[in-house]
This record gives C-alpha cells, structure tokens and sequence, in this order.
C-alpha cells in the first residue's frame, strides 16, 4: 500500500487518499512497518523543501521573532526524525506515532502563530509579499499532508492492535503477517494515551480519508454556516441545495446520494469558507434586514464517472468590472482579506476558523484542501450579480497530491 522501493532517493514521494484508506482498512504487521520507514524518511525531505523557500526570502524578514522560532521548530523537527530509527519491534509503534503526531502539532502551533505575526506586521513586509505568500504556502502544504500520513499511520496502528487484541481473546479475526509473539505484545499494550499532551497532538491530526456521501458533508456545512452568521452578521441568507442523480455505476452501493474518498472534515472547512465569504457578500449587498427577502443562494452537487462538482453561487455584488481576470487569483492569495478582522468570541467562529478570520487564510487553505483530495477551487465572477465558487474532488481519490 505504501510505496517503499526509492526510499533513499532525495525526491519528495507522495500518496493518493485512496492508498490510505486501504492501508487504514486492513492493516498487516509488513505494511505498518512499511509505513513507519516512509514516514522517518519522508517528512525530513518535505522539511527540507520548507526550508529551502524560507532561505530565499530577504535577510529583514528573517528578524521576525515569529519566522526564527517556527523555522526552529522546523529544524527541531528535522533533526529528530534523521536521528530516530523506525520501529523494529510491533510494541514500539503506538509510541512512534504518538512522538510523529506531538512533532507535527507542534510545527503547526509555530507556524499558524508565524503566520499570524506576519500579517499583524504588515507595514514592514509589504514590500515582499509574493516571497511572504511563497513560503506561508509552503508551510501548509509541508504541514497539512503530514498531518493526513501520521493521522492515516495512527490509525492503522491502533487498528493492527485492537486486531491483535481480538486474535489473543479468541477472536477470529487474526493479524496477517504478524507472528504469535508479535501478536502478544501488540496485544499486551495499554490503549488509552498516557497524558493529555498526547491526546492533543492525536486530536489535532484529524480523521482519516474514507469513502463519504458528499451531500452529507455539504449540508451539514449549510446548517454549521448559516448559524455562524446569525451569530456574526445577525441574519444568514436562505440556501437551496440541488442534488444531480448519481451516474452509473457508482463507487458505492447508494445510488441516490453520490460518494466520494475524501477528508470529511476537509471538504466541510472547504464548503464552510465558501458559504461564509457568500453570506458576507449578500449582507454587504441586502443588508441584514432584506437578505432573506434575497434569491437564495444555490448550491449544486454533481457527480460524474470520476469527478464531484460542487457549485456554490450567491447575489451579491461580485467583484467590480474594473478588476480584471487575472487579479482573481488574488483571492487565493495568503494574507489577502476583504472582510475585517473579527474576534472569536462566539461557539460557531470557534469551531470554523475565526481564529484566522480576516487574515486572508479560508480560500488559499480551501485550495490546498481540494488539490490534496485531487480536485480544485475556482471562483467565477458576475460583476453586479454575484460569484459563483466551483469545488471539484477526485472521485476515488486517486489523484497523488498529498
């Protein structure tokens, strides 16, 4: 399941969602092992991509306190995956992907708290912002795959031993390629994480990739956004949702409903980022009172043999005609923002985001979010009459972006 041959090649190697949801759905003794060694000599490399981008930046910005302390970390992180060997023995991978998981939060608390440095910091970066946007970029795009391989490692880890467990009581579904003393002391091993650090950085990784109904996940974030703005705007604008019929034959055995490999949480963050910068414009354009007397705005969810659509379009403004084509992409910009800064001080800006509110972070990590599951995000614009996002995803996640 995990490509293992040119390991000691210096080139970044990468999977596709649908490697891990095989690997998380049966996991053996081999392939975990497999797995442990890919991941020690993966994320140095991917580090090291990180690190070569932020060396390329000028000398005045690398004074930010911020940058010094993430690329630190990053460093920090480096040096202990190159001295740490992989697991040799099947009792010393839960430990392994607990030490995975605490290094990869604690890059990402750096470099969420870099990001958030440099863009209060603005006056003295404004004359570099394409580097700036360059290496954010890279951060995320090192930090959020690492956080999907050690997840989809966890996970596989804790299925190999909750199998052994099962085969030592008696249970019939034994552990392939995995020997009667590898099994027992699989078996033989506490479940519950030993502190609440550990709990964090295993919280903080996310679920792994499976097989979802989309519109599920699409609704679900319909409801989660229209109370976000009811609490930040004090109206939220009516939304239709549209459903094609599935195509034959499906992935799955729901022909109504299409389903895709996907992260749910993923594709939810994506979808709800779309619909918050919706309600915002509808608001700005029919003010608080009138929006529900607005169109609805439409979302629509297609499925063909290999691909999930989702269109999502409001009434507001659009963007001005005197913006051209090309300054589009500015939108998926890192640090670019047209709404304020706003404090998370209610439950659904706490759970969706708004600790980055403002700064310019929903789109750009939406894209990132859509290429890992093979797929992308574009924005169409009707000057007067609205914007219309499209979100595409790789149906069987085979697309190998992470």
């Amino acid at each position: 399941h995990v490509p293992t041959a040119a390991m000691a090649s210096r080139r970044v190697q990468t999977l596709s969602l649908r490697h891990m949801v095989e690997f998380v759905r049966g996991p053996d003794l081999n392939t975990v092992k497999h797995t442990s060694r890919f991941l020690n000599g993966q994320l140095p490399k991917r580090i090291d991509v990180l690190l070569e981008k932020f060396a390329a930046l000028p000398p005045e910005i690398h004074e930010s306190f911020a940058i010094q302390r993430a690329l630190a970390s990053f460093k920090h992180a480096r040096s202990n995956f190159l001295s740490s060997e992989p697991p040799s023995s099947p009792d010393e991978f839960l430990p392994h992907a607990i030490q995975l998981a605490k290094a990869v939060r604690e890059m990402d608390v750096d470099a969420r708290s870099m990001c958030t440095t440099l863009r209060d910091d603005s006056k003295r970066l404004n004359s570099f912002p394409e580097e700036i946007d360059e290496a954010v970029e890279a951060a995320f795009r090192l930090l959020l795959p690492a956080r999907v391989l050690v997840s989809h490692y966890y996970t596989g880890v804790k299925k190999l031993e909750e199998a052994a467990q099962a085969d030592q009581e008696g249970g019939e579904g034994g552990v392939e390629g995995t020997s009667s003393g590898g099994k027992e002391e699989l078996a033989s091993r506490p479940t519950a994480l030993s502190n609440q650090s550990e709990e964090k950085a295993i919280s903080s990784l996310g679920p792994p990739a499976s097989i979802h109904s989309i519109p599920l996940i699409v609704e679900a974030a319909i409801y989660d956004s229209q109370a976000f703005a009811v609490e930040k705007f004090g109206a939220a604008p009516e939304v239709e949702i549209d459903i094609d019929p599935v195509p034959s034959p499906p992935i799955s055995t729901d022909k109504k409903r299409p389903v895709a490999v996907c992260i749910d949480a993923h594709l939810h963050y994506v979808c709800m980022e779309v619909l918050k910068n919706a309600y915002r414009a509808m608001i700005n354009t029919h003010g608080a009172l009138e929006v529900k007397e607005a169109a609805p705005i439409q979302v629509h969810v297609t499925s063909s043999r290999d691909q999930i659509g989702i269109a999502i379009g409001d009434t507001g403004a659009g963007l001005s005609s005197e913006v051209s084509p090309a300054r589009y992409s500015d939108s998926f910009r890192f640090f670019h923002s047209t709404a304020p800064p706003m404090m998370a001080n209610y439950t659904y800006s706490r759970q969706f985001g708004a600790a980055f509110d403002g700064l310019g972070f929903g789109l750009p990590l939406s894209r990132l979010y859509c290429d890992m599951m093979g797929g992308d995000l574009v924005l169409g614009n009707r000057p007067g009459y609205g914007c219309t996002a499209y979100i595409t995803l790789d149906k069987h996640g085979r697309a190998q972006n992470i």
